[in-house]
């Protein structure tokens, strides 16, 4: 397994890179909704969507612009990180689903972490990815040991990122933030958490398609 490391100088180069890249390739990026920052200090597992190269690019930002007192964690596939070498010095940390052994690891440094005070974990749910789509969701089934497990609570903070072409050459981005919850609503009780997923992707599909945004990021 690839453990996380928190670079201050790679993460200087990354924002440096990235926050131009994202405003180049894209025209917008709008929030339909609000985030609220937890009353507690108590860590954070953020799940959003995957369809496409830029999920984890534009998690990243939102965490810097809305989360910047909460240490970034992010859960990729170990073949992806192997390649791209430079992002475990940003918080990436690995997941190898080829090998049982490697997961249970992966599962057990999140359960750390996420014990751990003002951190903000990112897995993707889906595991790889899949077409975007607001109705044919599956999760893969170590996220259910994770928050099953867990002795302690945590918050979860469910995302919906679209990424959206209109009457503009480059395509616009929109994300909406479901209502933050207790880990505990959802202990024992997976078919809530893929329900209240699955309702903020139809949240945030009316919302992008009419338009409504809280928010202008950039």
């Amino acid at each position: 397994m690839i453990f996380a490391k928190h670079s201050i100088f790679h993460r200087f180069i990354f924002n440096f890179y990235i926050d131009r890249k994202l405003k180049s390739f894209f025209n917008n990026f709008y929030l339909t909704g609000h985030f609220t920052i937890p009353s507690t200090e108590n860590s954070i597992l953020v799940l959003p969507n995957h369809f496409s190269w830029w999920d984890g690019f534009l998690v990243d930002f939102l965490h810097r612009i809305f989360f910047p007192d909460y240490k970034i964690f992010m859960m990729v596939l170990k073949d992806t990180l192997e390649k791209f070498w430079f992002f475990k010095y940003l918080g990436t940390y690995s997941i190898n689903p080829a090998k049982p052994k490697e997961v249970l690891e992966s599962l057990r440094y999140t359960e750390k972490i996420l014990a751990q005070k003002k951190n903000f974990v990112v897995i993707f749910p889906q595991g790889n990815l899949e077409p975007y789509s607001v109705d044919k969701v599956e999760f893969k089934k170590g996220l259910t040991q994770l928050i099953d497990k867990a002795e302690s609570f945590f918050y979860v903070q469910l995302l919906g990122l679209k990424i959206q072409f209109e009457n503009e050459m480059k395509p616009n981005v929109y994300c909406n933030p479901y209502e933050i919850r207790n880990s505990h609503n959802y202990k024992d009780n997976l078919a809530k958490l893929k329900i209240d997923f699955v309702d903020n992707l139809k949240i945030l599909e009316e919302k992008s398609l009419n338009r409504e945004a809280v928010l202008k990021i950039f």
